[in-house]
């Protein structure tokens, strides 16, 4: 599972905007595991923290060689 973060070049809090967006991806194979992983990390029991994030749409794709 590959992962990269985009953080908001003009800072955090801006109303209307993005702190950061986060990018992963993974082969066909480890979707399973990606969504466990992506299930327990939104989990409050296990990672309190998340009760303060206000998260923004998901959007899913598959990478293709060309158009």
């Amino acid at each position: 599972i590959f992962r990269r973060l985009f953080h908001n070049p003009d800072g955090y809090g801006r109303p209307g905007e993005y702190d950061f967006i986060t990018y992963f991806e993974c082969d066909d194979r480890h979707v399973d595991t990606f969504e466990s992983i992506h299930h327990a990390l939104r989990d409050t029991t296990k990672n309190p923290e998340w009760r303060y994030v206000q998260e923004g749409p998901l959007w899913r794709g598959k990478r293709v060689l060309r158009w």
